[in-house]
C-alpha cells in the first residue's frame, strides 16, 4: 500500500511540474511584432527582413549594387589595392573587403599617398602661424591642375606623381574595369538605417593626381600620354557615377569636371594638330552618361530615407 501511495505521489509531482513548466513558458512575452506593416506601399521592400523581422535595407542595397559584380569586373578591387585600407574603419575591414572577394589588405604598403599629406611632409612650419590660413602649396596644387607646367615650377608636386606612380598604374587598370560596387553597413549608432558613409569621396584625389599629371605630360608634348590620364578621369568618374545616392552622383560630377578644365588647359595651351584634336572628340563622344538619376531617386536615396523612418518606428534610436 506505501509503494502504491509512494509511486501515486511521485506522479502527481512530475505532472504538476510539468504543468508549471509549459504555464511559464505559455506566460513568455512573444517576439515583438514590427510596428509597421511590411508591404510594397510602406517599407517598399518586402525583403530580405533582419532578426526583428524589420526590412534589411543594407542587405538589399548590397543585393542592389552587386548584381552581377565579381572582384575580377570590380573597380573597387583594385582601387582599394592603390590606395590601402586607411579610410574603412578597422573593425570593418575584414568583413567589407571579403564581400568585395579580396584578401584583407595590411595596413602599411606601397599606397596612394594623399596631396593633404604630400603637404604635412613638405610645407614649411613658418607657414602655419594661422591654422585658418591655408598652406601656399595648395595654392601650388590648383595651379598644377589648371595649367601646363613643368618639374622644375613645382617640384613638390612633381615628386608627388614620381611617389605615386605604382598605385596609379594600378588605378589606370582600375578605370578599365565596367563595375563599381563598394559595401554598404549599417549605422553603428541606429540598428535598422543604412550607415552615411561615402567610400566615393575617396576617388577625388586620385582623380586630381591624374589631372596633375596630365597637365606635367602635355606641357613636355606627351599629348597622347596626357590624353590618356584625361579619359582615366572621365572613366573613374562614370565609375563612381555607379553608386546609388546622390552623393555618389555628385562626386562623379566633380571627378568629371575636373577632366573638363584639363581638356581646356590643354586646347588653349598644348600644340595639338586638328587629327589629335578629332580623335579626342571621339573618345569624348565615346563615352557613356554619368549616372542614372531616376536610378538613384528610385531606389538607392529611397532606401536611406526608409531605413531612418523604420528605425524611427522601431524605437531603437535614442535622442
Amino acid at each position: 500500500m506505501s509503494n502504491n501511495i509512494l509511486t501515486t505521489s511521485l506522479i502527481l509531482i512530475y505532472c504538476f511540474s510539468a504543468f508549471l513548466s509549459k504555464s511559464s513558458a505559455d506566460e513568455q512575452p512573444a517576439k515583438p511584432r514590427p510596428k509597421i506593416t511590411i508591404s510594397k506601399e510602406t517599407t517598399f521592400i518586402t525583403e530580405p527582413l533582419d532578426a526583428d523581422g524589420y526590412p534589411d535595407y543594407v542587405a538589399a542595397l548590397n543585393q542592389h549594387c552587386s548584381r552581377g559584380v565579381t572582384p575580377e569586373n570590380n573597380a573597387a578591387v583594385l582601387f582599394w589595392k592603390a590606395v590601402g585600407p586607411a579610410e574603412i574603419k578597422p573593425e570593418r575591414r575584414e568583413q567589407y573587403f571579403k564581400m568585395l572577394g579580396m584578401e584583407p589588405l595590411p595596413e602599411k604598403g606601397e599606397y596612394f599617398r594623399k596631396s593633404d599629406k604630400q603637404v604635412d611632409l613638405h610645407k614649411n612650419p613658418q607657414n602655419n602661424t594661422d591654422e585658418y590660413v591655408l598652406d601656399p602649396l595648395y595654392g601650388e596644387l590648383n595651379k598644377v591642375t589648371s595649367q601646363l607646367w613643368s618639374q622644375d615650377d613645382f617640384p613638390v608636386w612633381a615628386n608627388w606623381l614620381e611617389v605615386n606612380e605604382k598605385p596609379m598604374a594600378l588605378i589606370v587598370e582600375a578605370s578599365k574595369r565596367p563595375r563599381r560596387y563598394d559595401p554598404w553597413f549599417s549605422s553603428e549608432k541606429y540598428k535598422h538605417a543604412i550607415s552615411f558613409r561615402f567610400t566615393s569621396h575617396e576617388y577625388r584625389d586620385v582623380a586630381r593626381a591624374f589631372l596633375a599629371r596630365a597637365m606635367l605630360r602635355a606641357h613636355q608634348g606627351k599629348i597622347d600620354e596626357a590624353w590618356g590620364d584625361i579619359m582615366v578621369i572621365h572613366h573613374l568618374a562614370r565609375l563612381v557615377g555607379q553608386g546609388p545616392t546622390f552623393v555618389d552622383l555628385l562626386v562623379a560630377l566633380t571627378i568629371d569636371s575636373m577632366a573638363n578644365v584639363g581638356e581646356r588647359a590643354m586646347l588653349a595651351q598644348a600644340n595639338m594638330s586638328a587629327v589629335t584634336i578629332a580623335s579626342m572628340q571621339n573618345d569624348f563622344r565615346s563615352l557613356q552618361p554619368l549616372s542614372d538619376v531616376i536610378n538613384c531617386f528610385h531606389y538607392g536615396e529611397q532606401l536611406f530615407a526608409l531605413s531612418i523612418i523604420v528605425d524611427l518606428s522601431s524605437y531603437s534610436c535614442t535622442f
